[in-house]
């Protein structure tokens, strides 16, 4: 099949849904399939080491016309389009902002549209408007976890959690106080509220702790300020070679499945923050997840869990917890992810 996958961002920017489809679009061409990865962050088109062709939107935004500025740069290569067996689009953006005026002349492909995450929190009507909208005109939908039927509105048919992009190959985890944070330093990953909490616990118990960020944003600052004669804070920009991290980390704090999941992999304990509602629902789209993860609903039970590791009460529990969790990462793979995809695209070609 001749699929083309349409995603905002992609590497050098690394996040969630970049290393998601990424990985996806290289499972799908190792199966033999013609795959196209359009994207709008810069760089020359080009044929990446998995055979994967990766095309960057050359538009440069203009108020207010940049969507119309989308729009024609996607007419312009319709032909294209109008070729594919599949266009699947990664989150609503796509289909709105950048092809929605292509879907009433091109009906040939199967349609599909992944639903990675939540917009913000609480919901805006906005996001759930345009949400159920786009997936109405698709053929088939995914979502990334559960917790989106819950929250919105969209028509959601499968849904999957992610695998681990890594896997522990050598050396052994041992118990120590060195936590660990891999995404973005953003207000909804609640980093700034679990970085506090973990200052004051080492404070507490007069432990030294160190928590070590690997990502950007705009709470890097705020964070590094909690720094105390107990606790340091040591930030690395992001990077998509992480597994230094992984095979030095005591405990990943986890606020993104991917993270969480490259956690399981390691056999590292995980601490999943769920301080607000859509959190909670989020974490528990993992299976199992009171027995695999660290689970904390609140800031005084965080406060709780990091003084239980710091005096070493907790590692027996994390310990447990990260052995369950391991089993769940090695049944999870992107070669499953992607067969799910392949194997809906085959249904709705044949009608």
């Amino acid at each position: 099949m001749r699929i083309v996958h349409f995603v905002h961002r992609m590497y050098p920017d690394i996040g969630g849904v970049e290393l998601s489809v990424e990985r996806i679009a290289a499972e799908m061409s190792h199966a033999g399939h013609d795959v196209t990865i359009v994207t709008e962050t810069p760089g020359a088109s080009v044929r990446d080491a998995e055979n994967v062709c990766i095309r960057h939107l050359s538009v440069r935004p203009v108020r207010p016309f940049t969507r119309a500025r989308y729009w024609s740069w996607m007419s312009a290569h319709r032909d294209e389009f109008a070729c594919a067996d599949v266009l699947h689009f990664h989150d609503y953006g796509t289909f709105v902002h950048w092809y929605l005026p292509l879907y009433a002349v091109l009906r040939s492909p199967v349609y599909a549209m992944t639903f990675h995450g939540f917009d913000s929190w609480p919901v805006r009507r906005r996001d759930d408007m345009q949400r159920a909208f786009s997936a109405r005109r698709m053929d088939v939908t995914f979502g990334a976890g559960d917790f989106l039927r819950l929250h919105y509105a969209q028509r959601i048919d499968h849904t999957y959690v992610g695998a681990p992009l890594r896997r522990r190959t050598n050396g052994v985890w041992k118990a120590h106080p060195a936590f660990l944070f891999i995404g973005r330093l953003a207000p909804d990953t609640c980093i700034a509220e679990v970085a506090a909490e973990l200052a004051a616990a080492a404070a507490a118990t007069r432990r030294n702790a160190s928590l070590t960020l690997v990502g950007d944003g705009l709470l890097e600052h705020e964070i590094l300020d909690l720094k105390n004669e107990w606790f340091d804070v040591i930030h690395t920009p992001a990077t998509p070679d992480v597994n230094g991290f992984l095979e030095t980390a005591g405990v990943m704090i986890g606020t993104g499945f991917l993270s969480v999941l490259d956690a399981f992999a390691y056999d590292v304990p995980v601490i999943a923050p769920a301080l607000t509602p859509i959190k909670r629902d989020y974490f528990r789209s993992l299976p199992d997840v009171e027995h695999n993860l660290l689970y904390c609903e609140s800031r005084t039970a965080l406060r709780r869990t990091f003084e239980s590791l710091l005096d070493g009460d907790g590692f027996q529990r994390a310990t447990s917890a990260a052995q369950s969790a391991r089993r769940l990462a090695d049944s999870l793979t992107w070669e499953g992810i992607a067969d799910l995809y392949l194997t809906n695209y085959a249904k709705h070609r044949q009608r």
